[in-house]
């Protein structure tokens, strides 16, 4: 049985399909093997992002999107098997200017984002060399896929 994926959107303006967004998602899970998975997704403006990214990661200012693990990440998928993954925050207003400089929708810089998240909260990273080009490979062939 699939977990829920609930997406909140707290984002005074903008806005992005619920259904086409849980359709991508679970894509994602599906090509990464992450059966009866759940996550929750909520969507903010870069004020309350850069409240968060003080609070949470020590930095000053927005980013585009946090990953909250809710079980201890490791890349063993079958340890993920059923369960809720954890949460993911994303600035509208930071996907919207990365959209533009990348020249691609706001919906499909949101999704990149996404499929980047999910990746941190089963244990991915790109802070060494070594996982940094393990990450992207995974991030580049189930992008090609979606």
């Amino acid at each position: 049985m699939t977990k829920k994926i609930p997406i909140i959107n707290n984002h005074p303006s903008l806005t992005i399909s619920h259904l086409f967004l849980r359709n991508e998602i679970q894509k994602i899970l599906r090509h990464l093997d992450l059966k009866g998975c759940g996550l929750e997704l909520t969507f903010c403006d870069d004020s309350f992002m850069g409240g968060q990214n003080q609070k949470h990661m020590g930095k000053k200012g927005t980013t585009d999107v946090l990953s909250f693990p809710q079980i201890e990440p490791k890349k063993n998928r079958k340890h993920y098997q059923g369960k809720f993954l954890g949460d993911i925050l994303i600035s509208l207003d930071q996907a919207k200017r990365q959209a533009k400089e990348q020249r691609l929708s706001l919906k499909k810089e949101v999704l990149f984002l996404i499929l980047h998240s999910i990746l941190h909260l089963i244990g991915y990273d790109h802070s060494e060399k070594g996982e940094r080009f393990e990450m992207q490979a995974l991030e580049s062939r189930i992008w090609k896929a979606l």
